[in-house]
């Protein structure tokens, strides 16, 4: 991160770096050494730098320098550290130690795993599941494969309407894979789990209210059922309070 900060009525330009500022987990750390440079674009050798050592964890997420340089300086075309009204900052990151973080566990939904498993027939593909893993977390999955239903007795079930790809990355999130959820892939997954009955289950991935407020501006957030948006509103009421 780059910003101006104000130091006894000073500007400086001041460098941070930020690091799983968003985690619900308190126990973690990150040892690390860290360069980061202005670079000077007439003067390469004039490229101003600053290196730190520390650990990042719970509660000191963020560590830099405030008085990199005067940001006059900045501002000034003859220094050569402007161009075009940009500047361009190098970061070089050497992460020495982690321990706490969680690791995403991928899962093979190609494969048969256990006895337990069932195919889904997705648009040509075959997708393995577990039906009582699923049924447990979605009413939709224990109806299909456990009630008064023709599939429940079926080795192999079609879903329509439902890309395949769109609906592992699903998965991903309810199963134990410790996948996030990305902005590239929200607007399916919480489709997917409005339609399959999986609401609170997918909504934990999301780990601010900003997160979850990005998504009521959307135009995907109308679509939702009045379930999913109570389960995004008890999300937000649940990270408010910690």
């Amino acid at each position: 991160l780059a910003r101006k900060s104000t130091i006894n009525d000073v500007e400086h330009f001041s460098m941070f770096l930020d690091c799983n500022d968003d985690s619900v987990y308190d126990h973690w750390r990150v040892d690390h050494t860290t360069t980061i440079a202005l670079v000077n674009r007439v003067k390469p050798e004039s490229t101003k730098s600053t290196t730190f050592s520390n650990c990042f964890e719970k509660g000191s997420e963020s560590w830099g320098r405030k008085e990199c340089m005067l940001f006059s300086d900045i501002e000034n075309i003859a220094e050569g550290f402007i161009q075009d009204d940009k500047v361009v900052l190098k970061a070089r990151i050497s992460v020495e130690a982690v321990d706490g973080m969680k690791k995403i566990v991928p899962y093979d939904f190609s494969q048969v795993h256990d006895s337990d498993s069932v195919t889904l027939r997705i648009g040509g593909e075959n997708v393995y599941v577990s039906k009582g893993y699923l049924a447990t977390h979605s009413p939709y999955f224990d109806a299909l494969f456990f009630k008064d239903f023709k599939e429940n007795s079926q080795f192999q079930i079609e879903l329509k309407d439902v890309s395949a790809q769109e609906f592992i990355e699903f998965l991903h999130i309810v199963y134990p894979s410790n996948k996030p959820i990305t902005v590239d892939s929200y607007k399916y997954i919480l489709a997917l789990a409005d339609r399959f009955q999986v609401q609170m289950h997918c909504i934990k991935s999301f780990a601010s209210p900003e997160a979850v407020k990005t998504i009521e501006s959307t135009h995907e957030f109308k679509k939702f059922s009045d379930a999913l948006k109570i389960a995004l509103f008890k999300r937000v009421l649940a990270l408010i309070k910690g």
